[in-house]
């Protein structure tokens, strides 16, 4: 299983163009986005926040799974949650 970065991350605005992703009290960042800010939060600051909820995604995903309704879960999640894993 691959690992990634623990959770939770945060944005950090790097300048008006670079939204920057790290872990919360890390220092190596995860991820930087170009997203020109131009005050209306638009489609690519709206990818870094995505980006920045990816762990907590993943702990919700892995805790369905873990939970008295995994046998309802959805065959499609189940194989997001092992590409994601890497298992696939």
């Amino acid at each position: 299983m691959s690992k990634h970065t623990p959770g939770p991350w945060k944005l950090v605005i790097a300048n008006t163009e670079l939204v920057s992703i790290y872990p919360q009290g890390g220092k190596e960042r995860i991820a930087q986005v170009y997203c020109p800010l131009d005050g209306s939060g638009g489609t690519i600051n709206g990818n870094a926040r995505l980006i920045a909820a990816a762990p907590e995604m993943v702990g919700l995903l892995k805790w369905y799974a873990d939970s008295d309704m995994a046998p309802n879960m959805d065959k499609d999640a189940r194989a997001l949650l092992a590409r994601i894993e890497g298992e696939k």
